[in-house]
């Protein structure tokens, strides 16, 4: 609940909001160069050996240029930093 004892707040408009907990919460963190969006799908490219597997991820919030990564990747798997919007699922990497 809001106090809007002015009623300077109107229906339809939008706030931001930052809720601070008191315990933080550990989270998967990627470089903003590593995400590729398009069609409001989100992606990242995982290096595994010599090639790059694409995975689907789901988004959270934005921390200076690292975005966090809410589903789809594992703490301490690597993710291709360049060249994204070049890369192909399968595609070989050096």
């Amino acid at each position: 609940m809001v106090a809007n004892a002015n009623a300077d707040l109107k229906p339809g408009l939008f706030a931001t909001a930052r809720i601070e907990q008191k315990n933080r919460t550990p989270a998967i963190l990627v470089p903003a160069d590593a995400l590729q969006t398009t069609g409001g799908t989100s992606r990242v490219y995982v290096v595994s050996g010599d090639r790059v597997e694409e995975r689907i991820v789901t988004i959270g919030q934005t921390v200076d240029r690292l975005v966090e990564i809410v589903n789809g990747l594992k703490a301490g798997e690597r993710v291709a930093t360049k060249n994204v919007a070049r890369l192909v699922d399968g595609a070989k990497v050096m």
